[in-house]
């Protein structure tokens, strides 16, 4: 697919990296509320659908992390979009490397500017059994306006870049954030999920997420090809769980253990794609 948007001179320097560009059929587009002339409609950010459909169904929005530079056209994707879940996989500094520009107010009930957009944190919260977990709510508007939004960050802090995370702390990760997802209402927008590059530990969670939904839809008989769902990924942003996939037929039947929502179905699943993960290289 191509990504000639992405490669267009005065967009280059909006790509944290270079090999990770969304497609010009998937990508989200930005647009201007103002009549000022602007044309510039890019973002690194990309529509992946739960499960294949024709027209990008929108459940999830894959996104590069954002750079200084990039600040205001995140929150702008966020509040355009209507976003209420924002799921974030790295940390801000790996290996002594920036990994992602703190992009959220630290200072507690006190309005931070992004452009047009204004942010206030009004709770955080750190999980109680393990220290892994950050779950930060803002409350989200315009600059003038009177609509007042609620945006909550997920935020892993334990998976390191190119491997996995321990399966029992991700899967309660996982679960909390499916568990939240059924008290909002219908009408809320995508969930976007976004690790450094918007790719490697983003596709891992969007792809469990996939194998989760398709159990729930086909049950205990059904099979699952974990490897066509990888192309599907690939299909709709490059190099989703970021290698290479040169394995001929990966296809998982679970139908020898009850699973609705046990801890034993998360981790079988997780293990699933930890083994997929090591192998396409």
């Amino acid at each position: 697919h191509k990504s000639s948007v992405a490669e267009m001179p005065e967009n280059r320097i909006k790509n944290r990296y270079s090999n990770v560009l969304p497609f010009d059929h998937s990508r989200v587009k930005l647009y201007s509320d103002l009549d000022d002339g602007t044309t510039n409609d890019y973002i690194n950010a990309s529509y992946v659908p739960v499960c294949h459909e024709e027209n990008f169904h929108r459940e999830f929005i894959a996104c590069q992390s954002p750079m200084r530079s990039t600040l205001e056209d995140f929150w702008k994707l966020l509040w355009q979009q209507n976003v209420q879940i924002v799921v974030m996989l790295t940390n801000l500094f790996e290996t002594g490397k920036e990994k992602c520009y703190e992009y959220w107010p630290t200072q507690f009930d006190e309005y931070i500017s992004y452009g047009d957009i204004q942010v206030v944190e009004t709770c955080m919260l750190h999980n109680s059994s393990f220290e892994y977990h950050i779950k930060t709510k803002f409350c989200v508007k315009l600059h003038g306006g009177d609509i007042l939004r609620k945006l909550e960050q997920f935020h892993f802090i334990s998976w390191p870049d190119l491997k996995c995370p321990l399966v029992p702390t991700f899967l309660e990760f996982f679960r909390d954030i499916k568990n939240h997802l059924k008290k909002l209402q219908t009408n809320e927008g995508p969930v976007l999920v976004h690790c450094s590059s918007g790719s490697g530990r983003a596709g891992i969670y969007i792809l469990l997420d996939r194998l989760v939904k398709q159990l729930d839809d086909c049950g205990l008989d059904g099979e699952i090809n974990v490897f066509n769902n990888v192309l599907e990924m690939r299909d709709a942003r490059c190099n989703m769980v970021q290698s290479e996939v040169n394995a001929t037929f990966i296809s998982i039947s679970l139908t020898s253990f009850q699973y609705h929502y046990s801890f034993l179905y998360y981790l079988i699943l997780f293990n699933i794609i930890s083994f997929l993960y090591r192998i396409l290289v």
